[in-house]
C-alpha cells in the first residue's frame, strides 16, 4: 500500500478506480506519519467528481459526544492542493476551520495537511501508540459529508508489532473503509502493542483492546464481568427493539482502553460501535472513591465502560434530531441530552443491578448519594434539567480540580450536570410509569417504542415525541410531570414516587458545621478554596473564591489536616481561616451553619404493599 500514500515528502496520485462513476466515488483519504517526536501525522484527501469552479474543506469544531468548541484546525499545518496531476491550486480560508480550494477546470482535487497530535483526548502519535480521534484528523468536504471513505495507512514508520484496533470495517490489512464520513469521524483508530481480550455475547463480539502505560495487570475479571453485564443487564432492555438478526445492532464492538497515568480515575467517549475509554488507574486497583457515586475504583470502571457501551443504542442510533447527521462547524443546542446521557446512565444502573454486579441496597445506595449531590448543586436555582441540556457548550466545573477558569466564570454556582439530574428524572419516571400501568410497563417500554420509532436510519426525536410516547406508555397524559420537573425547576417528587415502589427516602442533617467552601488542590499541591456556595457562611463572613488557605485557627495545616478539622466543627463554631487572598495575608473568621442540604438514604419499606412489593421487584430485576 505504500505506493497508495503520501510518505512525507510530496504528493503521491491515486487514480481512483475507473468503474465507480464519479457521482458514488469514494473520497480517498491516505495517513502517514513523521519521526514520532514530531508528533505529527500526514493527511492526503482525493476527491474527484467536482463540479463547482471551487471546493472546500474543513475541519470540525467539536466532536460528537463531547460538547466542548474544540477548534481542531488549530492544529492543522502544511496545506497545501494540487489537481489530479500535481498543479498547484489556488487556496484560501473563508473562516477559522475551512480551506477553499479554487478548481478552474479541475474536476479532482489533492488536499494534503498535517496535524500536531499530541493529545490523548483528541489524537495522540508518539512512541508509545497512535491514538485517533477522528474529528481531531479528518478534514470533511464541505458538502461532501455523505460520500463513501476509503483510508489507506502507511505504517512504515510505526514498530512492526504494533496492531491497528478500530470500529472501520477492514477492506486490508492497513486500508479501511466507511459509508460516509459521520462514520468515519466516529470510528476512532488505535494502533499499538496492545493487549486483546474477546468474547462473545448474544452473537456480538467484544473486543477488549487494552494499551497498558501502567503495570500491565491481567483484565480478565474486567471482561467477566463486562460480559455479564452486557448480557443479563444491557443486551436485554432493546433486544426486542433492534428486530435484526443480532440482539445488539453490531456484529462487533471496541473497547479501546488506554491505561496511563494521570488525575481522576478516567472516563470515555462513545460511538456507534465502538467506545475511547482512558483509564488513570491500573486494573488491580479498588480503593475506595465517590467518583460518580461509586464505592470503588474498579466499580467506577466498569460504570464508565457499560455507560459508554449502552450509548450505542442512546445516542448513537436513537437521537435527538439536532445530534445527525451532524454539523460541525457550530455548536449545536437541543434540550433531550438529559435523555442521550442521563437516561444512559439509568439504564447502566439498571444493567447493573439486574446483572447482579450490584445488589438492590448497592444500587439504593448509589441513587441515594446522586440526589444528595444534585439536591446540594447551586445551579439548581438557576436552570431546569432541559436548560442544562440546551447550554451545554457553557461548560460545567465540578469535581475538585481547579485552574483559573475557576475564578474567570460562575458556571460552577448556574449549571450543573444533565447527567445526574437526567438519571434522576429517568429513575423518577419509570416509578411514576409503572405506578400508572400496575408494573406492567415501564421505561424501558418507553425506551424500546422510542427506538422503534426514532433509532437510525430514521432522523431522530423532537422533545414533543418523547412526551407522546410517555403518555402512550403511561396509558396517561404525563405533560404535568414534564413541565414540573423538566422544563421548570420544582422540587423533585421523592416521596411520592419511591414510595410507588415501597422504598422510603430518609432525610438525615449532617452534624457537621458547614461553612459553603468546596476544596481544592492548585497543581502545587495547595489547599484552594475552589468554590464558595452562594448564600453560605463563607459567603456571607468575607471568604473569596481562590483563596489559599495556610491553617485554621492560627496552626498551618495542609490540606488533609484542614479536612480533618473541618469534620470535627458542629454549627455556631466559629473557625479562622488563614488564607493567602491575591498574594496578601488574611485572616477571615467564619461562624459555622448547619448544612441546609440534607443525605437522602433510601430504604425499602419493612412491610410493602403488594403493588408496592411488585414494583420493587421490577426495578431491580430484568424484565
Amino acid at each position: 500500500m505504500r505506493n497508495l500514500v503520501r510518505a512525507g515528502r510530496g504528493i503521491v496520485l491515486v487514480p481512483l478506480c475507473a468503474a465507480v462513476s464519479f457521482a458514488a466515488a469514494p473520497i480517498h483519504y491516505e495517513l502517514a506519519f513523521e519521526p514520532w517526536n514530531t508528533h505529527l501525522v500526514d493527511v492526503t484527501i482525493h476527491a474527484a467528481g467536482l463540479t463547482e469552479p471551487a471546493v472546500r474543506f474543513a475541519m470540525p469544531i467539536w466532536s460528537p459526544g463531547s460538547y466542548v468548541v474544540r477548534n481542531f484546525a488549530t492544529e492543522v499545518q502544511d496545506f497545501a492542493a494540487a489537481d489530479t496531476l500535481g498543479h498547484a491550486l489556488p487556496w484560501h480560508k473563508t473562516d477559522a476551520q475551512t480551506w477553499q480550494v479554487d478548481l478552474g477546470s479541475a474536476r479532482g482535487v489533492v488536499i494534503h495537511y498535517r496535524v500536531y497530535a499530541n493529545s490523548l483526548t483528541l489524537a495522540q502519535y508518539d512512541d508509545r501508540h497512535v491514538a485517533i480521534n477522528g474529528p481531531a484528523i479528518w478534514m470533511y468536504q464541505v458538502n461532501g459529508k455523505t460520500r463513501p471513505i476509503t483510508l489507506a495507512i502507511d505504517r512504515s514508520r510505526l514498530p512492526s508489532e504494533w496492531k491497528i484496533a478500530t470500529g472501520l470495517e477492514r477492506t486490508g490489512p492497513t486500508s479501511l473503509k466507511a459509508a460516509d464520513y459521520d462514520w468515519f469521524a466516529v470510528c476512532p483508530i488505535d494502533d499499538a502493542a496492545y493487549t486483546e481480550k474477546a468474547i462473545t455475547v448474544l452473537g456480538t463480539t467484544y473486543h477488549f483492546i487494552v494499551h497498558d502505560d501502567m503495570g500491565k495487570q491481567d483484565y480478565t475479571p474486567f471482561t467477566r464481568d463486562m460480559g455479564r453485564v452486557i448480557e443479563k443487564g444491557l443486551v436485554p432492555i432493546l433486544a426486542s427493539a433492534v428486530g435484526g438478526r443480532l440482539a445488539a445492532p453490531f456484529p462487533e464492538y471496541w473497547f479501546l482502553i488506554h491505561v496511563t497515568p494521570g488525575p481522576g480515575i478516567g472516563g470515555g467517549t462513545e460511538h456507534l460501535n465502538s467506545t475511547k475509554i482512558a483509564f488513570s488507574r491500573d486494573w488491580g486497583d479498588s480503593t475506595p472513591t465517590t467518583h460518580d457515586y461509586v464505592t470503588n475504583v474498579y466499580e467506577a470502571k466498569v460504570f464508565v465502560a457499560a455507560h459508554e457501551l449502552f450509548h450505542a443504542w442512546n445516542v448513537k442510533r436513537l437521537r435527538p434530531r439536532p445530534l445527525g447527521p451532524f454539523d460541525y462547524s457550530t455548536m449545536v443546542h437541543t434540550p433531550s441530552l438529559w435523555i442521550s446521557e442521563g437516561l444512559t446512565s439509568y439504564f447502566t444502573c439498571e444493567g447493573l443491578v439486574r446483572s447482579g454486579f450490584w445488589t438492590p441496597e448497592q444500587y439504593l445506595g448509589y441513587v441515594g448519594r446522586m440526589i444528595t449531590a444534585l439536591d446540594a448543586m447551586p445551579g439548581r436555582r438557576e436552570r431546569s434539567i432541559a436548560e442544562t441540556s440546551w447550554d451545554t457548550w457553557f461548560g460545567y466545573i465540578g469535581g475538585d480540580s481547579f485552574n483559573e477558569r475557576n475564578l474567570a466564570t460562575n458556571i460552577i454556582n448556574t449549571n450543573y450536570t444533565y447527567y445526574d439530574g437526567g438519571q434522576t428524572l429517568g429513575v423518577l419516571l419509570d416509578l411514576e410509569i409503572r405506578h400508572q400501568t400496575h408494573d406492567v410497563r415501564s421505561l424501558d417500554d418507553w425506551l424500546r417504542a422510542m427506538y422503534r420509532r426514532f433509532a437510525l436510519p430514521k432522523p431522530g426525536f423532537e422533545p414533543s415525541d418523547v412526551q407522546q410516547v410517555t403518555a402512550q406508555v403511561a396509558g396517561t397524559d404525563m405533560s404535568e410531570f414534564f413541565r414540573r420537573y423538566l422544563f421548570a425547576k420544582d422540587s423533585l417528587p421523592y416521596d411520592r414516587d419511591f414510595g410507588y415502589a415501597g422504598i422510603e427516602v430518609h432525610r438525615t442533617t449532617s452534624p457537621v458545621g458547614w461553612s459553603g467552601i468546596v476544596l481544592a488542590s492548585t497543581a502545587s499541591a495547595e489547599t484552594v478554596i475552589g468554590n464558595i456556595i452562594p448564600g453560605s457562611p463563607a459567603e456571607r463572613d468575607g471568604l473569596d473564591r481562590g483563596d489559599i488557605i495556610v491553617g485554621l485557627d492560627g496552626q498551618t495545616m495542609d490540606r488533609a489536616a484542614i479536612d480533618q478539622s473541618l469534620a470535627a466543627r458542629h454549627p455556631g463554631d466559629r473557625v479562622t481561616f488563614f488564607v493567602k487572598h491575591h498574594g496578601a495575608d488574611r485572616q477571615v473568621a467564619v461562624s459555622l451553619d448547619t448544612n441546609p442540604h440534607p443525605t437522602y438514604t433510601l430504604v425499602p419499606k419493612a412491610t410493602q404493599s403488594r403493588d408496592e412489593e411488585a414494583t420493587y421487584r421490577g426495578v431491580m430485576a430484568a424484565r
